[in-house]
């Protein structure tokens, strides 16, 4: 299983790590959402997926994907993670597998439109556009 942390990347320049030097965790709440302009995760395995806040594009790895047609700069972050545990029956081991979920949210014009890249532990991602 990989191991995902997050990093959160500000107007100013400055960054906020999942994890310390001292390998303490900060934890998401602690994100400055209104500062935010890039949310970014990176597997133990060098894996990067990204998405920009200004400009509503993704990345993953070096591919830029971009949805175009909103002129918005005001996405707000959408991320979690989603465990599925399967029960050992028949003498199988238990196993859990976990999605990690990143995207935006942006209201235009009174609609509410949502952009998430699911990335399954295998690493194929899928987008839910809505």
């Amino acid at each position: 299983m990989q191991e995902i942390s997050w990093t959160a990347v500000y107007e100013n320049g400055e960054e906020l790590e999942q994890y310390n030097e001292d390998h303490s965790e900060n934890l998401f709440g602690a994100i400055n959402q209104s500062q935010l302009i890039m949310f970014v995760l990176k597997s133990d395995s060098g894996k990067i997926w990204a998405v920009d806040l200004q400009d509503g594009s993704f990345r993953v790895g070096d591919e830029v994907i971009d949805f175009d047609g909103f002129e918005s700069t005001d996405y707000k972050l959408i991320y979690f993670r989603r465990v599925r545990r399967t029960m050992g029956m028949f003498g199988e081991d238990p196993s859990s597998q976990v999605t990690q979920h990143l995207g935006w949210q942006v209201n235009i014009d009174g609609k509410n439109y949502q952009r998430v890249m699911a990335i399954p532990e295998e690493g194929y991602v899928t987008f839910k556009i809505k």
